[in-house]
């Protein structure tokens, strides 16, 4: 059910609540799974993440101006290679062969 309301999305919103102070939220997550480029609001390795691999754009808390400008200026072109990047990550950063993994510890 979320991939068909995602598929309809050109982004995402991922503000977890400053009391959790998460850096990896699992809402990140299902968008990065899903090809869904979206607008951060996470710290830490999230905020990283999106801004070296191209996932979306955070949120810059000084000049929310500035947000709304770079997501204003996304093209088609931009977000289709958003959610490649999106995808790529999940599949290099997220997904594990866990037969090789145990193999090897074992």
């Amino acid at each position: 059910m979320k991939n068909k309301i995602y598929s309809i999305c050109d982004l995402g919103l991922c503000t977890p609540k400053s009391e959790i102070n998460s850096t990896m939220p699992l809402k990140a997550v299902e968008y990065i799974r899903s090809g869904l480029p979206f607008v951060n609001n996470s710290l830490g390795d999230m905020r990283s993440m999106v801004e070296d691999d191209d996932l979306g754009i955070n949120i810059n808390p000084e000049n929310l101006d500035e947000t709304v400008e770079k997501i204003l200026a996304l093209t088609p072109e931009k977000l289709f290679t958003m959610s490649a990047n999106c995808l790529e990550k999940y599949n290099n950063a997220f997904v594990h062969d866990y037969d090789k993994i145990f193999k090897d510890v074992i």
